[in-house]
């Protein structure tokens, strides 16, 4: 396996690894108590298992997500991905990455104006765009590293604090389907389709055909093993931490479990590892809009314009904090992952067999 493949899997990890990456695994494990299994599962079936098969789905149509949607007709194939991506991005993920760190900050003591701060950080996500061929190493190299090594560090850490055990707020059924229902808020299933879609667009230049599936297969899979792991860790964490975190809202928890690891110098390592997180995955999700406008539009809306529009609207919802965000994020996901799974299972037959003309709700053989 290439070093070049090592670095684009865990940048691909970074892509995934935001905002609601750093809360519901943490919630999930306080749910659970000692009965970590179910959520385990739940968690990993929606939060890794779900967005491996898009990754599949997009390959097997050579990183073209659009040909993905083909499966919906001439009409739908253009609205439905617009829809998904813009509550995915700008009205989804890109704000919740804004409201956590702005929350981390205001945690650690920063009397900082909530627009400042929202403007800032949009024009930082916007230049760390402007070289989109750099992006895979920028998140790769600089910022995927810090983050896992700063998270096994907090697992290992978590292990030393005084806690009180706590029991499970849900068991049973009831906790892997909340399990299953916090992985699916991650929003990942929906990532996997846009973010292998640009990895092939950024290797298909470099590579012959015959080995640019094989190259996304392996990076999209470093990518979900290390976020496979990371999350056991994380609900492992929320578990054992859990009377440290009882009251707190989701986008308080991480920085909150940090900051009580001891002093000034952890707290400072938290807020460095929540603002790499977030800004990694929102520098990805801009890029993913970004790129989508400018293939819809045959070129006439160019990728820095993208950029630009995608980081202005993201900045109008981050402004009304986390709670807001989250009530946008859920009942848009009811609706819209169900579609994205039968569009994927139909795409998928499509392929597979070449003898069918497929189309979402019915097939017609030739």
């Amino acid at each position: 396996m290439s070093k070049k493949t090592i670095v684009t899997g865990i940048a691909l990890f970074s892509m995934f690894f935001g905002g609601g990456n750093l809360i519901y695994p943490l919630s999930t494990g306080m749910q659970g108590g000692e009965n970590l299994f179910l959520a385990f599962v739940g968690f990993i079936l929606s939060g890794v298992l779900l967005p491996f098969i898009g990754v599949l789905t997009v390959i097997l149509y050579q990183g073209k997500a659009s040909e993905v949607f083909s499966i919906l007709g001439p009409v739908l194939r253009r609205l439905f991905p617009l829809i998904l991506l813009a509550f995915w991005i700008p009205l989804g993920s890109a704000p919740r990455c804004i409201s956590l760190v702005h929350t981390s900050f205001t945690q650690y003591g920063f009397d900082i104006s909530h627009l400042f701060f929202v403007a800032i950080y949009s024009l930082t996500t916007f230049v760390a765009c402007l070289n989109k061929s750099r992006i895979i190493d920028l998140l790769g190299y600089v910022m995927t590293p810090v983050i896992i090594v700063s998270i096994f560090a907090v697992v290992l850490k978590s292990l030393s604090l005084d806690s009180e055990s706590v029991n499970a707020t849900l068991q049973g059924a009831s906790l892997f389907f909340e399990a299953l229902d916090s992985g699916l808020k991650t929003q990942d299933f929906i990532a996997a389709f846009f973010f292998s879609s640009i990895i092939c667009d950024l290797v298909r230049s470099e590579k012959h055909k015959s080995a640019q599936k094989r190259f996304v297969f392996n990076s999209c899979l470093i990518g979900v093993s290390l976020l496979s792991v990371v999350y056991l860790a994380m609900i492992f964490c929320g578990s054992i931490n859990a009377s440290l975190l009882a009251g707190l809202r989701g986008d308080q928890l991480l920085f909150a479990l940090l900051t009580r690891m001891g002093g000034d110098f952890i707290a400072s390592c938290s807020l460095i590892v929540i603002t790499f997180g977030c800004l990694s995955t929102s520098i990805a999700l801009t890029a993913v809009f970004a790129n989508y406008l400018f293939e819809a539009s045959s070129g006439r809306v160019s990728f820095k314009a993208g950029a630009a529009f995608t980081s202005i609207v993201s900045m109008i919802p981050a402004l009304f904090g986390f709670e807001l965000i989250s009530a946008i994020i859920s009942p848009s996901m009811e609706i819209l992952y169900p579609l994205l799974l039968l569009v994927s299972f139909a795409a998928i037959v499509k392929k597979l067999m070449p003898k069918s003309k497929v189309y979402l709700g019915q097939t017609v053989r030739n």
